[in-house]
């Protein structure tokens, strides 16, 4: 377990596909800030990758060019999911499992291990679904703790959590999961535009924490229980209590990351 926040990286870029500009931020520095910042200077930002210059953790922020209604574009955050399975399933050994915590959580083990975290323009929030905007940007970030719990600049206190190297994990430099999620993640955007939602909702399906289990979340959007059946056509997560169906919308991901104690 590290709590050191300045823990210093390797200082070089890693290596991402032609379609993203990575950039670093400094150990003492939130990838989400020196996103923001480069959204600010009025530039076109879309596909700059900035990644935490750390060896504790693999933290990126993707700046992201929805092309769709917002409710539609959060839908980006499952297809990241499964893109982080597959990039952890090339460089982690076969026997550790890794699964989803609806709506943003990233379990290794059946531990919380790291999320996603959504951010979008000034004004853009849960009650935007009502008028379902295409917003101008989007910034998608990823978080997985490689050495031990960090210490980051959201607040509160992270709750049960695991590290790759806790779980049995050696020698993996957060550098190398970043492109391998951003190889997979590119892949995964190219079948969802291709196929539509249906892949990787049967993708996150067979990866879902407790599935078709009973689960109850309290989450900063609400609380659901029931029995998890999986996703509905909208991202939401659908359970079925009492003989009835019921669903939490992917809205509630605009309250704030799930994996993160108040």
């Amino acid at each position: 377990m590290t709590d050191n926040p300045t823990m210093p990286g390797t200082g070089q870029l890693p290596a991402l596909p032609p379609i993203f500009t990575p950039m670093l931020s400094g150990p003492s520095e939130s990838p989400l800030d020196v996103a923001l910042a480069t959204i600010a200077r009025g530039e076109d930002a879309t596909g700059t990758v900035v990644v935490a210059d750390r060896v504790d953790i693999a933290d990126a922020a993707f700046i992201l060019g929805p092309d769709r209604p917002l409710m539609d574009a959060l839908k980006v955050v499952h297809v990241m999911m499964v893109a982080i399975t597959d990039a952890l399933g090339a460089i982690i050994p076969p026997q550790i499992a890794v699964t989803f915590g609806w709506p943003d959580r990233i379990m290794i083990n059946g531990a919380l291990a790291g999320g996603l975290r959504v951010t979008l323009p000034e004004g853009l929030g849960p009650d935007s679904a009502k008028s379902d905007p295409v917003p101008d940007w989007m910034i998608l970030r990823v978080s997985l703790d490689v050495l031990g719990e960090p210490t980051d600049d959201i607040p509160g206190k992270p709750i049960e959590r695991t590290s790759l190297m806790h779980e049995g994990c050696v020698d993996i430099a957060p550098t190398l999961i970043v492109e391998s999620i951003a190889r997979h993640f590119l892949n995964w955007v190219s079948k969802w535009e291709a196929d539509g939602f249906d892949p990787i909702r049967n993708a996150w399906d067979g990866r879902a924490d407790g599935y078709q289990e009973k689960i109850a979340f309290k989450l900063p959007g609400g609380s659901i229980k029931g029995r998890l059946l999986g996703l509905d056509e909208q991202g939401g997560l659908m359970v079925s209590r009492d003989g009835k169906k019921r669903q939490a919308p992917l809205r509630w991901l605009l309250h704030g990351p799930s994996w993160v104690a108040e």
